[in-house]
């Protein structure tokens, strides 16, 4: 009986800390100087536009200089996505990956909780060596790496977010 007791106290321990992680991930709604579903005017003077996308989402790569590195790694580019004036997503690409992609996932896991890697995963025409991501109340957070082996952006890793609250308005949209 004691053994269940204390299974079960281990077992709300971890959720809550898990729970917790996930509650940073909200408070934060982004990183460094970008926040998910603030205003298009506050990033406008410092974006080249780049797309628009099927979903209507405008898509800007981040062209100023001052933001070079996330947890020390070299960043490659930073691509923000609008939806109707609102900061929907930023996605950063990595240069340097392949000695530095533990870090980014350790550093994620100390930030926002502990995830399994799923690897060899395909999604589309896209194909992974390992995914990990993170949900919580308002976002979705993912960290991959693109195949090496595959046609379009060989061994990319990349960060990305997305508002779900945007994500929500975006479908709802199209219906």
């Amino acid at each position: 009986m004691k053994k269940i007791a204390i299974l079960i106290l281990i077992s709300m321990i971890h959720i809550g800390t898990k729970s917790q992680d996930l509650d940073n991930l909200d408070k934060k709604m982004g990183f460094n100087k970008f926040k998910l579903e603030s205003s298009y005017e506050v990033y406008k003077s410092k974006l080249t536009y780049e797309m628009t996308g099927s979903d209507k989402v405008d898509y800007y790569k981040y062209s100023d200089t001052d933001i070079f590195s996330v947890f020390g790694v070299i960043i490659g580019k930073i691509t923000l996505g609008f939806y109707k004036g609102k900061l929907y997503t930023i996605s950063i690409e990595f240069i340097n990956i392949d000695s530095d992609e533990i870090k980014i996932q350790n550093e994620l896991q100390e930030l926002f909780g502990r995830q399994e890697i799923q690897y060899n995963s395909k999604y589309g025409e896209f194909e992974y060596d390992w995914v990990m991501n993170w949900v919580s109340k308002n976002v979705y957070l993912e960290l991959d790496k693109l195949s090496c082996s595959g046609k379009i952006y060989p061994c990319t890793l990349e960060l990305y977010m997305i508002s779900k609250k945007i994500r929500a308005e975006i479908k709802n949209d199209s219906f």
